[in-house]
């Protein structure tokens, strides 16, 4: 959509999202042609619903992509995945008057994301395909490592959540938090950051208990977060550039940096939703009076 009948494509886009979105009509861009006017939104009545980020490493489902105002581009995506590989998005041609999806590669100058996309707790609010892929690969590993039926709260990683596969470094994996009434879904990274050095560590799929606990006790900065609950704090992992399995230790789940996952093997939740992940967590603990939760670590088939 390089071109200026574009005006159309942007203000097709608008009449959907005032259609779909939910998002009060009062509330939309005075003029719903103007690229600009998309880009400015966030920062006047748009921020209660999105934020503005440029140059994303990842893009998600639903992330409305706006690649320059000069080069008038906007388009949707549909199936998310990191920018260095491929990701599928949809735009309204202005020629055809049609929509168009295909799959694509490449950088993004800027995005507009909702607040709270796939972090709800309301579960009738989760796409109910998505929440059934991801509850049938938590049963499947549940059933693989313990058998019987799920506890009535727990913790569960689930790794390329967000894209076709899994990668490293960035935030493409998710952590949902299970409990009476409660399904939510957080952007979180279950892999290193990257390989730092040979013989780092990656959790191994599994179910594996966890408590409230400290991350880097005794250093400055060090906070609550949630550290295993085993003998020696030990769980199984493989380590890059060798065969078989290993000890890993000291595997918290933490808070990461908002761009970066700052991880040597740690599950990590991107920095703007830790606080809220912390806080549900020691609240469903609190709900069924318990001390540990199990943490089940899957992959979507």
């Amino acid at each position: 959509m390089a071109n200026v009948t574009n005006q159309w494509c942007a203000d097709k886009l608008g009449q959907i999202m005032k259609s779909t979105s939910g998002v009060n009509s009062e509330d939309f861009p005075a003029d719903t042609t103007s690229l600009q006017s998309w880009l400015d939104w966030p920062a006047g009545k748009g921020g209660k619903y999105l934020e503005k980020i440029s140059n994303p490493k990842l893009l998600y489902k639903g992330d409305i992509i706006i690649r320059d105002p000069a080069q008038d581009y906007i388009a949707v995506v549909t199936v998310g995945g990191a920018v260095t590989s491929k990701y599928s998005i949809a735009f309204a041609d202005s020629s055809s008057q049609k929509f168009i999806k295909t799959e694509t590669t490449g950088p993004v100058q800027f995005i507009l994301r909702w607040k709270g996309a796939f972090n709800d707790s309301n579960p009738s609010t989760v796409a109910g395909s998505a929440r059934d892929r991801i509850l049938q690969a938590i049963y499947q590993q549940w059933g693989a490592s313990r058998g019987g039926e799920l506890p009535s709260m727990y913790v569960a990683g689930v790794r390329g959540l967000f894209t076709r596969g899994n990668e490293r470094g960035i935030y493409d994996d998710g952590i949902v938090v299970v409990g009476p009434g409660t399904f939510s879904i957080f952007r979180a990274n279950t892999d290193p950051s990257a390989s730092y050095k040979s013989g780092v560590a990656s959790l191994l799929p599994g179910v594996y208990p966890y408590k409230p606990g400290i991350h880097k006790p005794g250093k400055p900065g060090a906070y609550p977060a949630f550290r295993a609950n085993t003998p020696n704090e030990i769980l199984p992992v493989s380590r890059d550039g060798r065969q078989g399995v290993f000890a890993g230790q000291y595997i918290n789940i933490h808070r990461g940096g908002l761009n970066s996952t700052s991880s040597l093997g740690c599950q990590t939740i991107q920095s703007n939703q830790w606080n809220q992940f912390y806080s549900l967590v020691r609240t469903e603990m609190t709900k069924v009076g318990t001390l540990e939760f199990n943490y089940i670590l899957c992959a979507l088939g």
